[in-house]
């Protein structure tokens, strides 16, 4: 596939997706010659690879053919099982990730019909409506799937992205905080290896960040320290990456999380608190194009309030080379979901 050697060529962190690919193929290729009803699945299973990919690869040629892959698979499946909410759920994910907003809208309202309590499609449909600047009813939609699906931290994630823009930062960072909990809760004890560190996640709350006076000189000394460290590390986290034990979807989630952090501290003018949120990010996870452009970004931000014009227009200017997000979170903040 040449397609899929000119994408590895530039990006192998890839590579799983690449030979989930084959996988898909080989196993579409088996149904057709030994039925086993299976037929929608495999198209379907083919589709979710190549929109994936199409996600994962920036060569303009290899995406579009991807996403054209991706759906003509996802037609297939829907020809051969027109109840199936999860191919009315990926069908409109493609097309959201493609600006087909509109058909993006009539899928994601299928598969929520097909299946009511779909946690990725009430997910796909609140970002399709913020990006339509419902915001309102974006929220009430949320709050209702957070009903159902109190313990999602993707849910209150996207929920404190909507409270920043219509209720201000308090109100998300208190959103923010309990996310903290949250992950404690149903993660640390999956993350912890060495029962003689004690040391914990919130113990940042606990000491630094509640540093009442976050406006006198050491605490922006402080912070441009920490600022200093954040850009070191982005520049080098790539290729000195060494996985976190455990789940890394946990650690995933907590990324996201400090990024959410340092986002609303910075909102209120705790620059302090945002650098050291940064400097946490930055020392979890290998940075994706999204994650890059919210810590160039928000560094950016830190970096202009203790006056380095300089480097904070080149942190803004990279970040939207990055991304740009048309609804409030991109699209592909949603999970993969096979069910």
């Amino acid at each position: 596939m040449a397609g899929r050697e000119a994408v590895l060529s530039q990006s192998p962190e890839f590579k799983e997706t690449y030979d989930g690919l084959e996988w898909s193929e080989i196993a579409l290729q088996r149904e057709i010659n030994n039925p086993q009803g299976l037929l929608s699945r495999c198209h379907l299973y083919n589709g979710i690879g190549a929109h994936y990919g199409a996600l994962n690869t920036h060569l303009k040629v290899n995406k579009q053919s991807l996403n054209n892959n991706a759906a003509e698979a996802l037609s297939k499946a829907q020809q051969l099982d027109p109840n199936d909410h999860l191919v009315e759920y990926y069908i409109g994910m493609n097309c959201a990730c493609r600006g087909q907003i509109s058909e993006a809208l009539a899928h994601v309202k299928a598969a929520l019909k097909l299946c009511p309590e779909h946690a990725p499609s009430l997910h796909l449909m609140v970002l399709l409506l913020t990006s339509q600047k419902q915001y309102n009813e974006a929220y009430l939609l949320l709050q209702s799937a957070l009903s159902d699906f109190p313990d999602s931290l993707d849910l209150h994630y996207v929920k404190a992205h909507l409270e920043l823009h219509a209720q201000g930062g308090e109100v998300a960072l208190h959103t923010a905080k309990n996310m903290l909990m949250l992950w404690k809760l149903l993660y640390e004890e999956q993350t912890i290896i060495d029962q003689n560190d004690n040391k914990s996640v919130f113990q940042l709350y606990t000491s630094e960040m509640s540093d009442k006076d976050s406006s006198s000189l050491h605490a922006h000394s402080l912070a441009a320290s920490r600022v200093e460290q954040a850009l070191s590390e982005v520049a080098s986290s790539l290729s000195t990456f060494t996985p976190k034990p455990g789940p890394q979807r946990a650690w995933l989630l907590q990324l996201q999380i400090w990024l959410l952090l340092a986002e609303l501290y910075l909102s209120l003018k705790q620059i302090p608190s945002a650098a050291a949120c940064l400097q946490e990010a930055t020392n979890i996870y290998p940075l994706s194009h999204h994650i890059m452009y919210t810590v160039k970004f928000n560094l950016g931000k830190v970096l202009e309030s203790l006056g380095d014009y300089s480097r904070a227009s080149d942190c803004m200017a990279t970040a939207l080379q990055v991304e740009t997000i048309n609804p409030i979170l991109p699209y592909s903040t949603i999970p993969i979901t096979f069910e």
